[in-house]
């Protein structure tokens, strides 16, 4: 949904700039999106509720068939039966089956989600430093360029002769 809404934008830009080529806002569609700010946060804890959820289903599963197997034989005394009951579960087998591959399917999916975040952290953390690094060497880089134009161009530049004391002489 935010990507749409990133291109609706940047569709809108275009038109409103006078460029209304339909190849032009056909890029638009081509270009990739980066995750960052509040969608990133948003999908990231998105993933985290993800594992969390897919882990509590695993662990209750565990808790109701103790070591992932359906029963074959459950003693029922439930209201219609007016004694203990024989109850057999139809397909034990099968079921049972069924269960460890539904468990694996989300053993497999906790594992990617685990992997799509530590990417998730990864990719942040690299743009961050990467973004901090750049502003950094641009400042020096500003910077050294001011210097070198104050000290070429005459800035600081004194008369001959002249000395540092001028500034400070009182009168």
């Amino acid at each position: 949904m935010h990507v749409a809404y990133v291109q609706h934008q940047e569709k809108k830009i275009l038109r409103l700039s006078g460029h209304n080529d339909p190849k032009e806002l056909e890029e638009v569609k081509k270009q990739k999106v980066k995750i960052s700010g509040t969608l990133w946060w948003t999908y990231t804890l998105s993933v985290v509720f993800r594992i969390v959820f897919e882990a509590a289903f695993m662990y209750i599963f565990y808790l109701i068939y103790p070591g992932y197997a359906m029963i074959r034989l459950v003693k029922c005394s439930a209201y219609p039966c007016p004694n203990t009951v024989d109850c057999f579960v139809s397909r034990p087998t099968e079921k049972t089956i069924f269960t460890v591959f539904m468990l694996s399917a989300s053993g497999i999916c906790i594992i990617l989600n685990v992997a799509e975040v530590f990417f998730l952290i990864g990719k942040g953390c690299s743009r961050r430093s990467q973004r901090h690094g750049d502003s950094y060497r641009d400042k020096e880089h500003r910077q050294n360029e001011m210097n070198t134009l104050l000290t070429e161009e005459g800035f600081m530049k004194r008369a001959p002769g002249s000395q540092e004391k001028e500034h400070c002489a009182t009168s």
